[in-house]
């Protein structure tokens, strides 16, 4: 039971139903009890008058009119009688042919009757009797007495409220379910509109959410909305400087070339390597800045051509392609890519071909850049149901487990001295992984048991 929601409800629901079950007991146990002790007396006066009318019924009706009636007045009371004159029983409530194991009890108890009744209870036996009055009011030597076996006073509470306590558990559980759901949907709220800024959304706002509740969450959902609003100016003006300053870099860099190439011509043999050095330099400051222009552009949410529907196949032969390209690159080093293209079916993939190309290139590239001498890419393409999956693992030394969460982000370098001398720029998987997710597809990183590491791109797959 993590869920706040379900705590604050179990917790109010408990809360609430010991505290009205409790007083309801307390009141049932203890307000009733004078009530009930007049009512008794009304009701053994009440039984001295039908035990009369018994008597009359005996005398003129015979033995079983009166046993009939006094089994009618047993019924109403649910209770046990019996008629006793002179310590013998006349009559009784008993089973026909039977001898209740109460007699003895009802026999000794008769000797404490009274004209005006007398009762008591021993535990759990409720007790009463009563001295009749013969033809004109006058005192008889018959005794009505009548015994139950009573619940104690805790059951008979129960009973007596059972309706009333289940009223309250329903009542308490309902109160606290509101009382629940008004708590925490604010923070509910406020958790949904955090995972929607760590997924990259800083546009959402939860102020209007949550008009009409407490101050306090009006408070946090203002401080919230300035926070998101603060990230979303931040990150645009980083994303705008980035592209603004690499739209800059374009042009001194073309004109760069056209000097450089001048200069070729007008320079003697001994300059020709510095002009080199030059021309390799710029070559790569031109592959970063289209880097990073591609990548404002993803983030944007602009990331050119078509949607196609390509079939499996087509997608396979486009990594073949990536594969071939990377391994006629990677062979003049002592590498080599590997490709195992498993049974793909018949299905579509959603596709933009040359953002899809892009994104297969980058990873095959880098784990080139990596594999140490003489070793092999291997790069896998399999179908496991509605997945494609494109799998490539290099064999080099892998990634620290801690930073493998953040090779996807721009300008991330885990070995700094060593992307230097590759060329890198940690630009190159942050434009897979948005590459990748604007085909609603994922990707992830880890390092092999075997050494290296293992990058996985799953993309959804459509009927064909």
């Amino acid at each position: 039971m993590k869920s706040l929601f379900w705590r604050i409800f179990v917790l109010a629901w408990l809360a609430m139903t010991v505290v009205g079950v409790g007083f309801s007991l307390l009141v049932a146990a203890s307000y009733p009890t004078a009530r009930m002790e007049r009512r008794m007396q009304r009701m053994v006066m009440s039984f001295g008058i039908q035990g009369e009318e018994v008597l009359r019924v005996r005398v003129r009706e015979g033995q079983a009119a009166a046993e009939a009636l006094l089994h009618g007045i047993s019924t109403d009371l649910e209770d046990n009688l019996w008629l006793i004159e002179d310590g013998t029983v006349q009559l009784s409530t008993e089973p026909a042919g039977e001898v209740s194991p109460m007699r003895k009890e009802a026999l000794s108890f008769a000797a404490k009757a009274t004209p005006e009744g007398f009762r008591d209870q021993l535990s759990d036996l409720e007790r009463y009797a009563i001295t009749l009055r013969g033809e004109g009011g006058n005192p008889s030597h018959w005794v009505l007495v009548g015994l139950n076996q009573r619940p104690s006073p805790v059951q008979r509470v129960l009973e007596r409220e059972a309706q009333r306590l289940v009223l309250i558990v329903v009542v308490a559980g309902l109160l606290s379910l509101l009382l629940a759901r008004y708590l925490s949907r604010p923070l509910l709220q406020l958790r949904a509109a955090s995972g929607r800024i760590a997924q990259g959304d800083l546009s959402v706002r939860v102020t209007p959410a949550l008009k009409g509740g407490s101050t306090e969450m009006m408070a946090l959902g203002r401080d919230f909305d300035a926070m998101a609003e603060r990230l979303e100016a931040i990150l645009e003006s980083q994303k705008r400087l980035l592209r603004d300053v690499s739209h800059e870099l374009r042009s001194p860099l073309a004109r760069m070339g056209v000097a450089l190439e001048l200069a070729r011509q007008r320079a003697g043999e001994a300059a020709q390597s510095p002009l080199d050095r030059i021309e390799r330099d710029a070559l790569r400051l031109g592959a970063l800045i289209s880097e990073i222009l591609q990548l404002t552009k993803l983030d944007a949410g602009d990331p050119g051509g078509v949607v196609e529907a390509m079939p499996v196949g087509e997608v396979a032969d486009l990594v073949r392609g990536v594969a071939a390209d990377v391994d006629f690159e990677a062979n003049g080093k002592g590498r080599s890519v590997k490709l195992d293209i498993g049974e793909l079916g018949n299905a579509n993939l959603m596709a933009r071909p040359e953002l899809l190309r892009r994104a297969v290139e980058n990873v095959l590239r880098n784990a080139a850049r990596y594999a140490p001498e003489g070793s092999q890419v291997e790069c896998k393409v399999v179908r496991t149901g509605d997945v494609f999956e494109i799998t490539v693992r290099d064999h080099g030394t892998g990634v620290p487990p801690e930073a493998l969460a953040d090779i996807f982000r721009p300008f991330v370098r885990v070995q700094s001295a060593r992307d230097r001398e590759t060329g890198g720029a940690g630009i190159g998987l942050a434009i897979v992984d948005r590459a990748v997710k604007l085909h609603k597809g994922t990707v992830r990183a880890e390092n092999s048991d075997g050494g290296g590491l293992e990058v996985v791109m799953r993309f959804p797959l459509a009927a064909a």
